[in-house]
């Protein structure tokens, strides 16, 4: 591992040991076993290489639990598939427990800067590209003659999940052993796809 990679390492365990907003270039330093100009020469700034390593963290995150995921979906039943993947999704958590408090703090301190801010909000985008191939590739895979779901419900879709892996991700990092496991996930989403749509029902209704 080169020295940058070190840099970037070191500041991802300050990260999730100090805090985005009281970690100092020093702590990064001590931590990488470098000297303060490195992180000038390599980065620009503290909050460069803090972005470099929010980026890495989070990437990580995502693709480990995009590959966890992804191993669980061996159905062509949604509610199983949507099981399998949310219970690999939980059994995972603990194992990436530093990126998703590096992550947390880094979404804490992003309304605080607009660099920080856009920048998150690109990584979000590339998570939401990444679910939503996957979910295309699981949809073609069990679509038996039927017409694959729209680019843009497919979009909607991954928006929702990356929601409930953060809101999951969160909770679970406040108090483990207060969230659903993955059929109690699996049977509530059932009962909000099961709530009657009132907006197409109005709109039945003005016709």
């Amino acid at each position: 591992m080169d020295q940058r990679d070190r840099l970037i390492e070191a500041a991802i365990r300050c990260l999730q040991e100090r805090g985005y907003a009281h970690t100092t270039t020093r702590d990064i330093v001590a931590a990488a076993g470098a000297h303060l100009p490195a992180v000038n020469y390599y980065f620009g700034s503290k909050e460069e290489l803090l972005k470099a390593a929010i980026t890495r963290a989070l990437r990580t995150w995502t693709e480990s639990v995009m590959a966890v995921t992804e191993d669980a979906i061996t159905t062509a039943n949604p509610q199983d598939r949507l099981r399998g993947a949310m219970g690999a999704f939980l059994g995972s958590l603990e194992e990436n427990r530093g990126f998703a408090i590096a992550a947390v703090e880094a979404f804490a301190q992003a309304s605080r800067g607009d660099g920080l801010r856009e920048h998150l909000a690109d990584e979000y985008q590339l998570a939401r590209d990444a679910i939503a191939e996957r979910i295309t590739a699981v949809a073609g895979k069990a679509a038996d003659g039927q017409a694959p779901p729209a680019d843009d419900d497919v979009q909607s879709l991954a928006s929702v999940l990356l929601a409930l892996f953060d809101g999951l991700t969160v909770q679970w990092l406040m108090a483990p052993g207060r969230i659903p496991d993955a059929d109690q996930i699996v049977r509530a989403l059932a009962l909000v796809s099961a709530a009657p749509d009132t907006s197409i029902r109005g709109e039945d209704e003005q016709c």
